[in-house]
Formats: structure tokens, sequence, C-alpha cells
């Protein structure tokens, strides 16, 4: 039987990286999401993930993680998403960069 998931610690854990992540300065412009890729590796890390960090420019970075499977299943899905952050100077409130 396998044992029952951890609501309460699961959530802290996902509130904590989100909490950091938006401490992170990734305003766009200029973006600089290396730093907000290499704080996700070293999360994808401790959890034994071999992650990769790749810069498309100066401080513009991406993330590269695989869930290896055992082979008995096609590969499944692709995802990608956005790291850096736009401050909405009327409200206060951050909201993500738009996609171009």
């Amino acid at each position: 039987m396998s044992t029952p998931l951890d609501w309460l610690a699961i959530t802290t854990e996902a509130v904590r990286h989100l909490q950091d992540l938006l401490r992170v300065d990734t305003t766009n412009p200029p973006g600089n999401e290396l730093v907000a890729a290499e704080y996700l590796a070293g999360v994808l890390r401790a959890e034994g993930y071999d992650p990769i960090v790749l810069e498309a420019a100066p401080q513009r970075g991406n993330l590269i993680a695989r869930l290896k499977g055992d082979g008995s299943l096609p590969p499944c899905c692709s995802t990608r998403t956005w790291m850096s952050f736009r401050p909405n100077l009327s409200t206060g409130l951050i909201r993500l960069s738009p996609a171009r």
C-alpha cells in the first residue's frame, strides 16, 4: 500500500518556492531569468533530477529537466513556462510577461 501524501507539507513547500521565486528580480526588461533558472535547478537537484541551465543570451537563463521513465511507455509531454515578471506600476501587482 502506498504512503498517503502529506498535502500540508506539499503546500507549504510549494508556497515557499513560489515566495522565493517572487523575490528574484526577473523584471522584464531585461529579464535576468538566469537566477530563477539556477534556483529551480537547485530545487530539482535536491529532488534527484539532473537539470541543465542554458543561457540564450547573457543572464537569459533557460532550464531543461527530464523525468526519465523505464521505457515501457512512450515519452508523454514537454512544458514551457515564463520565468520573468513585469510589475504593473499602476497597481503595484506583478504579472507574467506577455508572450511575444
